[in-house]
C-alpha cells in the first residue's frame, strides 16, 4: 500500500511537471506570435492569485515565494511567477550566479562547480528545476522584450501587424518598463544586499541551452538558437 501511494505521488508529481513546462511554453508562444501591446497588457493585467501548493514539486521550493497553506499570500500573477521561478533555482543558485555551469562547453552533462576544484552533477529533482525555471524564464524573457524586438515580432506575423496601432509607442514603453519592474523586483539580492536583475535569468538561461546541448546533441539547436537571441536582449537590459 505504501509503495502504491509513492508510485501515485510521483505520478501526480511527473503530471504536474508535464503541465507547467506544457504551460510555459504555450505562453511564450502566444507572446512571440502576439507582439501587439494589448496581448502583453493582457498578461501583465492579470488579477491578482492566491499562490498554490497542491503538488509536492510546486511546495518542496516555496519559501521563498510566500507559499503558505495556512496562510497564503496573494500577488499579482506576474510578480507571484516570477518569485516561483526563482525559487526553482535555488539548490544551484550560487554555482549558476557564479558562472560555473552554462558557460563552458567543456562541461559534463548536469555538472557544477561547487568550489574552484570540486564539482557535483545535478540530482534528478534539479535537473527539473533547471528546465522549469529555463522555460519559464524564456516566458519572462519574451515578455520583457524592448519596442524595436515586439515590432519585429510584429512585422515578421502580418496578419496582427494591425493590431499594434492600438498602444502607443508611448504606452508600450511604459507596459515594457512595469513589465521589467514587476520581473525584476522578485529576483533575489547578492552577498552584498543588491539586487542581481538579470543576471540570475541570463545565467539560468545558459545553464539550460547547456543542458539542453550535453542531453540531446545537435538536436538542441532548435531549442538552443532562439534562446540563445533572448539572452542578447536580456543582456541589452
Amino acid at each position: 500500500e505504501k509503495e502504491m501511494k509513492n508510485n501515485s505521488s510521483n505520478d501526480l508529481d511527473k503530471h504536474c511537471y508535464d503541465a507547467i513546462i506544457f504551460c510555459l511554453n504555450i505562453l511564450t508562444n502566444v507572446v512571440e506570435t502576439m507582439a501587439n501591446g494589448d496581448t502583453r497588457k493582457l498578461i501583465a493585467g492579470l488579477p491578482s492569485v492566491v499562490p498554490f501548493s497542491d503538488c509536492s514539486f510546486h511546495s518542496k521550493a516555496s519559501s521563498e515565494d510566500g507559499v503558505n497553506n495556512e496562510n497564503p499570500v496573494t500577488l499579482s500573477v506576474l510578480s507571484w511567477l516570477s518569485s516561483w521561478l526563482v525559487s526553482q533555482t535555488e539548490s544551484y543558485r550560487d554555482a549558476v550566479m557564479r558562472g560555473s555551469f552554462g558557460e563552458n562547453g567543456d562541461k559534463t552533462k548536469g555538472s557544477i562547480d561547487i568550489e574552484s576544484r570540486q564539482e557535483r552533477d545535478l540530482e534528478k529533482h534539479e535537473e527539473e528545476y533547471l528546465v522549469t525555471a529555463g522555460n519559464g524564464f524564456i516566458f519572462l524573457a519574451a515578455l520583457m522584450k524592448g519596442e524595436e524586438e515586439q515590432k519585429k515580432i510584429s512585422e515578421q506575423n502580418e496578419w496582427i501587424a494591425d493590431n499594434s496601432a492600438s498602444m502607443s509607442i508611448h504606452e508600450n514603453e511604459q507596459l515594457t518598463s512595469r513589465i521589467r519592474d514587476a520581473i525584476l523586483s522578485e529576483m533575489p539580492k547578492d552577498q552584498h544586499g543588491k539586487s542581481t536583475g538579470v543576471m540570475l535569468m541570463i545565467k539560468t538561461l545558459k545553464a539550460f541551452c547547456n543542458f539542453y546541448h550535453f542531453s540531446i546533441g545537435a538536436l538542441s539547436v532548435a531549442i538552443v538558437t532562439p534562446v540563445v537571441k533572448l539572452i542578447a536582449e536580456l543582456e541589452k537590459i
